[in-house]
């Protein structure tokens, strides 16, 4: 599990060369399969994951302004520092990126576990009032 990001200058295209990737694109979850592609626009909150027990091999085409500076990291699966949540979509994309971040850690393990207020029902009704 990537961290949930966005970028303010590249768009992406992830092609599928093999396995099943999971991908939160703006608070939604996609599961994209071998030879399928999703793109990321500008702006988007997305995150790719692997949830199965078989590799994911993905090429990454980007497009625009490239470089480290440009990634806005939201949240972090390794703990690295993140930004502050600032709009709906970008709440939206964290409750998901938090569910699915419980999955991994009752199905794999993991050395943390996600948000506990992300994944609380009070948290995504006020999210959800705007």
């Amino acid at each position: 599990m990537l961290s949930l990001q966005r970028h303010r200058g590249h768009t992406e295209v992830w092609e599928i060369k093999s396995g099943t990737l999971t991908v939160i694109s703006d608070g939604n979850r996609y599961e994209i399969p071998t030879g399928q592609n999703i793109t990321i626009p500008k702006d988007n909150i997305h995150c790719m994951i692997n949830l199965r027990d078989v590799p994911v091999t993905v090429l990454e085409t980007k497009t625009g302004f490239c470089r480290e500076a440009d990634n806005v990291r939201l949240l972090d699966f390794n703990n690295r520092p993140i930004a502050p949540l600032t709009n709906q979509t970008e709440a939206l994309s964290a409750i998901l990126y938090t569910k699915i971040h419980e999955e991994i850690r009752q199905r794999f393990g993991c050395a943390h576990a996600p948000n506990a207020l992300l994944a609380t029902q009070e948290y995504k009704q006020m999210v959800m009032k705007g």
